[in-house]
């Protein structure tokens, strides 16, 4: 039969165009991805995460695999009035260095597409509550992602998520804390027990 891994972020990161030499390596729960409208960092935010492969290597047979991650809510000050599209990426390393300035580029090969993901959010109400509560589950389909760096033998890969940054009120905001990468795999015939 088929196993199962959940696995988690390790580090993470969050870039904005207004403060571009705010560090913010693993610095608050809430990561943003879109385009923000208000002061102190007016302007585009992009989040970075580093999630474990939990040991998938190349004797594993990817079936599927899915990163999801809650959106806890929008700066728009809507409920289901709009959504936002958001794309997951696999980037460049992450570190305590990590600002707008210094940001991973987004990498792409035959095997992995920019963007290697994308998911329709929809606007869940703005911070304070007022309009409709957040903790939306988004879920980024990535197989064939996985199936690469398994076959790479990769023990974690970074991630990017991308709002719309041309966009006024585009902001999404997610929950680092629920972020897992949920992997349904095989075990390659040469590698099971008894064999």
């Amino acid at each position: 039969g088929s196993l199962t891994k959940d696995t988690t972020v390790l580090d993470y990161d969050e870039v904005q165009a207004g403060c571009p030499a705010y560090a913010n390596d693993n610095s608050g729960t809430d990561l943003g991805a879109g385009y923000y409208d208000f002061d102190p960092c007016y302007g585009a935010y992009r989040s970075f995460m580093v999630v474990s492969l939990g040991g998938l290597n190349s004797s594993d047979v990817i079936t599927s695999s899915t990163f999801t991650i809650t959106s806890d809510f929008s700066v728009a000050n809507s409920c289901d009035e709009s959504s936002q599209t958001v794309d997951l990426d696999w980037t460049g390393v992450i570190g305590a260095g990590t600002d707008w300035n210094n940001q991973p580029g987004i990498n792409r090969n035959s095997s992995v597409p920019a963007p290697m993901s994308a998911a329709n959010v929809e606007s869940d109400g703005n911070s304070d509550g007022t309009t409709c509560a957040g903790g939306v589950p988004v879920d980024f389909p990535v197989t064939s992602s996985v199936s690469y760096f398994a076959s790479q033998n990769m023990g974690s890969v970074t991630v990017g998520m991308y709002g719309n940054e041309s966009v006024s009120l585009s902001l999404e905001r997610f929950n680092v804390g629920t972020a897992s990468l949920i992997t349904t795999y095989n075990l390659a015939p040469s590698v099971l027990p008894g064999v």
